[in-house]
């Protein structure tokens, strides 16, 4: 909700629905490549730190860094951010100009299950790929799905605790 005011102006201003996207679109590529940039680098400098590290405790070798990995990690990264960024970036195409003047008009809210979809469908797709198997991938979805689960419970149950010891 923080940028419909911006995105409001910005159709004052005579900016069409694709324009505004398109603006917000590259500023979240913009911030999600130098993070995956600057992570893909931090792996590979920690990578060294580990194999330094662990060459004093186990006589140990490690496989050398290829770019086939930083390759993935890059793609990964930036289907997660497509996937993760896009549904409410395209609520911003929803924002009228009409929202400066009436503080009670707020477009439809996407969804938040078809922004969970998105990413399960796209995280499955990068297991996938990357193991090769069907039943793996199931049971490794099937498992953070559990985890997920589990730990909603638990932040229920707390919050359930937290509210009688306070009376």
């Amino acid at each position: 909700y923080r940028h419909y005011d911006m995105v409001a102006l910005l159709r004052c201003y005579g900016a069409s629905s694709r324009q505004v996207l398109m603006i917000y679109l590259w500023l979240l590529l913009y911030t999600g490549v130098g993070s995956i940039l600057l992570a893909c680098l931090l792996g590979y400098f920690g990578q060294a730190v580990l194999e330094k590290i662990l060459a004093q405790l186990v006589q140990v070798t490690l496989p050398a860094t290829s770019l086939s990995g930083i390759w993935f990690s890059i793609l990964a990264g930036l289907l997660v951010l497509l996937a993760f960024g896009l549904p409410p970036l395209w609520q911003l195409t929803r924002v009228t100009p009409l929202q400066i003047l009436r503080r009670d008009l707020k477009p439809i809210p996407v969804s938040s299950i078809w922004l969970y979809i998105s990413g399960l469908v796209v995280m499955s797709g990068l297991i996938l790929w990357h193991i090769r198997d069907v039943r793996l991938t199931s049971i490794i979805l099937l498992g953070c799905l559990a985890a997920c689960a589990l730990f909603l419970l638990g932040a229920w149950g707390l919050i359930k605790l937290t509210q009688q010891l306070r009376r």
